[in-house]
């Protein structure tokens, strides 16, 4: 088998430019299913009744039967239904616009239509990633003569391949950059939801850059320099490599990564936040949660979305981290619920299992790769040249045209992916059900003013949502919950 695929005659460019169109013609297909269901003017019944309650505060007298009076100057169920259909609308409508673009920079790519670097020879390349290669075979000779000394860079594959990586990042910062800036003060403003500044947009961006630099570029060189140094058997290695970097992840980006771009300050210096930290406390001392730290995190300095979570390596003190417009948003029975929910997926070993499913998943990968990165068909099919007195060809472009031969199984392991994510969720807030009292109506509760504040689609095609959502929808996490909850358990 891996002799018939090392034949000149099969045309690995056709394959992969009408694999790349299929996808993107199936992920279109998705957002045009999806389309009637946003433009629906009632929303599902089981989520009707709690939306006038969601824009406004819940009494905690009436959280059973729903908040009672005072609603009448708040926006009503129709509003805020058509709030989030319209929001999701304009997503939608993004996402086909931004996903055409990206298909026409993938085409330019692996296609010969932008082709325009040429090689020494005078060769016009065969695809745009080619032109690309020597573009940068190019500039790393010219650095090398100009600044002989400097970082000892060299002009080998692994500083031709980093040339090579900076060039690609930077031509599509053609294309990302006016979409990040039209999803952000456009789309997200139109919605209420962009709190950001121009400046602060421009700051984040510059520091994001600057991070990638310094930390994907090493870890490029790393990866390709054990790959060369492993030979056939690297995939054992590169797993290695790949632990190592999220072990660093989980310890470092919460301490090292996050603090560049948001404020954490602990919980207990917000005197109105008081019964969040009791309650927090509590709810971990029933349930042995090793907990360190409570953090709250100014989230509303660039967004009005909320979010919980918690970090920390497995075995050791774990960390929680609440978004001040959770608190903001949600009564400290509702942050109590959402942390119930959080802190379930640490009880129920959840964390590991993503975790090691993830790794599983990137050994198949790698595995896979083995059979097309030492591939001399696939390099020639897209004119990419052999490395400079060598038979050998560039392994960063071996994996990226290896990725863009499985990109289908990648859509297809994406319905996988997330059906394992929902049900974990399933099981998250069941377990914060199980917990008795009134948790299972909290949860509730907090779900849709979240789902209200955050203007979530509550009207999804359920082919459109398997493939997009990792979590369940409202109406489904809201349905799970009134039939699974331990007082419906006691009566069956």
């Amino acid at each position: 088998m891996f002799e018939f695929l090392q034949q000149n005659s099969i045309p690995y460019q056709s394959i992969i430019l009408a694999l790349s169109g299929g996808v993107f013609a199936f992920e279109q297909y998705l957002n045009i299913r999806q389309l009637p269901h946003l433009k629906l003017k009632v929303p599902p019944p089981s989520i009707a009744p709690y939306l006038v309650a969601a824009d406004g505060p819940k009494p905690e007298a009436d959280k059973k039967d729903g908040p009672k009076g005072g609603d009448a100057e708040k926006p009503s169920t129709q509003e805020t239904f058509m709030k989030s259909q319209a929001y999701a609308l304009d997503k939608v409508k993004f996402s086909m616009v931004a996903g055409f673009i990206d298909q026409l920079e993938t085409w330019a790519l692996l296609s010969p239509l932008v082709a325009v670097y040429f090689g020494a020879d005078g060769t016009k390349p065969a695809s745009g990633i080619a032109s690309l290669w020597y573009l940068a075979i190019d500039l790393c000779q010219k650095s090398s003569q100009i600044a002989p000394n400097f970082l000892n860079i060299g002009t080998g594959e692994i500083a031709t391949s980093l040339f090579f990586v900076s060039l690609l990042t930077l031509s599509g910062m053609i294309t990302s950059v006016p979409s990040s800036l039209y999803k952000t003060f456009v789309l997200e403003e139109k919605h209420g939801f962009n709190k950001q500044t121009l400046g602060l947009w421009i700051t984040d961006y510059i520091k994001t850059t600057l991070l990638s630099a310094l930390l994907g570029l090493p870890l490029i060189a790393a990866f390709l320099w054990t790959v060369r140094w492993a030979g056939e058997s690297f995939v054992q290695y590169v797993m290695m490599l790949v632990m190592g970097l999220v072990l660093f992840m989980y310890v470092g980006y919460p301490y090292l990564i996050a603090p560049l771009f948001n404020k954490f300050r602990h919980l207990s210096e917000f005197p109105e936040y008081q019964e969040v930290k009791t309650r927090t406390e509590a709810l971990a001392k029933r349930i042995n949660f090793p907990l360190g730290r409570l953090w709250v995190i100014d989230g509303s300095k660039r967004s009005a979305h909320s979010n919980a979570f918690f970090f920390g390596l497995p075995g050791f003190t774990k960390h929680i981290v609440l978004y001040d417009t959770l608190l903001k948003q949600s009564t400290p029975a509702e942050v109590e619920a959402v942390l119930a929910h959080e802190l379930g997926h640490w009880k129920l070993n959840h964390t590991v299992l993503l975790l090691g499913s993830s790794q599983i998943q990137i050994a198949l990968s790698l595995s896979t790769f083995r059979f097309f990165i030492w591939n001399a068909a696939l390099f020639y099919s897209f004119g990419v040249p052999a490395l400079a007195g060598a038979e050998k060809y560039p392994l960063i472009i071996g994996f990226i045209l290896a990725q863009s031969l499985f990109t289908p199984l990648n859509s297809l392991l994406s319905f996988t992916s997330n059906a394992l994510s929902r049900k974990l969720e399933f099981q998250a807030d069941q377990f914060a059900a199980d917990l008795g009292g009134d948790y299972a109506q909290d949860l509730k509760w907090a779900l849709v003013r979240i789902s209200a504040e955050n203007k979530a689609t509550t009207s999804c095609d359920w082919l459109y949502s398997a493939f997009h959502h990792s979590h369940p929808t409202l109406p489904e996490r809201l349905g799970r919950l009134s039939v699974e909850t331990p007082t419906n358990k006691k009566t069956k």
